[in-house]
């Protein structure tokens, strides 16, 4: 789990009176976000804050924008003012993620803390302190958390992927696939609970199911994507066409399943490797390819 992965907890309310313009504006703001514009959320929720500046829920919600803007600095202004209003334990439990991706490890551990403190009761809370452990690799922690976040909500679903990631990551991968699996239940189209499930069943040894699961890697942003013109090979017998194998992933990846040239060059295939330049020499010799490039 990388840290871009760790959920700003949101929206908050904007407890303070306000008018019908103020109301469209926390309308559109809203939308905006859900839609996954943050930076005209965020734009909004500032004009928000000077509307409403005793209201900690319009700060807390700017800070939720500008972190999704990779913009931590400013968030953690937003929550701190936020908390100062009365935000409690979920702008605590912001500010501690915002700390997070700026390096400031202990004053995040004391704002998880505090959150934790004064809402024991939530499980996105609870949620967000396992990741902060996931993060200083206090896996035992990380477990105790989220183990406590589906205890408040069953239906958490990243409790539940971060639960599955950490007893992967833990050499636990038997016990991680029952909670990937329901947090599949829960959320079908959860590209990080589909690729933690994939790992874990690999490691136990079921390649088909595995390497299904796998396909929603290129679900994540950021993933390298296949070049549209190139169909993808569906199986069966090639019959002489030519095939592209490419590697997705590091040096050692491409390394592990370049052996696998031969069986596509069994089936009838003209095998082309495409890997990192400095494998290129090498892959020359791997049976079954006719070239490789970089």
């Amino acid at each position: 789990m990388n840290r871009k992965q760790r959920r700003a907890i949101r929206p908050a309310p904007l407890l303070q009176p306000m008018d019908d313009k103020t109301r469209a504006l926390i309308a559109t703001a809203q939308a905006r976000e859900n839609a996954g514009d943050f930076a005209e959320a965020a734009r909004l929720y500032r004009q928000l804050t000077h509307r409403l500046p005793r209201s900690w829920g319009a700060f807390n919600n700017l800070g939720v924008a500008l972190k999704a803007l990779n913009r931590p600095d400013e968030a953690v202004a937003a929550y701190e003012r936020a908390i100062a209003l009365g935000g409690g334990g979920q702008s605590l439990s912001n500010l501690g993620v915002a700390l997070a991706d700026l390096d400031r490890i202990e004053p995040a551990r004391a704002a998880h803390a505090e959150a934790v403190a004064q809402q024991p009761d939530s499980a996105a809370i609870q949620t967000n302190l396992g990741a902060f452990h996931v993060l200083t690799r206090e896996l035992g922690r990380a477990e105790t958390a989220l183990r406590e976040a589906i205890r408040l909500d069953p239906g958490a679903v990243d409790a539940h992927v971060k639960l599955g990631a950490v007893l992967f990551e833990s050499g636990r991968p038997a016990e991680a696939v029952p909670g990937l699996r329901q947090a599949i239940a829960l959320a079908p189209r959860h590209a990080e609970a589909h690729s933690y499930l994939s790992m874990a069943l690999l490691a136990l040894g079921d390649l088909e199911g595995g390497f299904t699961e796998y396909e929603w890697r290129r679900a994540h942003l950021g993933f390298p994507q296949p070049d549209p013109a190139i169909p993808e090979w569906p199986g069966g017998m090639l019959n002489g066409r030519t095939i592209l194998l490419y590697g997705e992933q590091g040096l050692g990846d491409v390394l592990q399943f370049a052996r696998y040239a031969s069986v596509a060059a069994a089936v009838g295939g003209r095998v082309v490797l495409q890997a990192p330049g400095p494998l290129v020499r090498l892959l020359r010799s791997v049976p079954g390819v006719v070239a490789v490039i970089a």
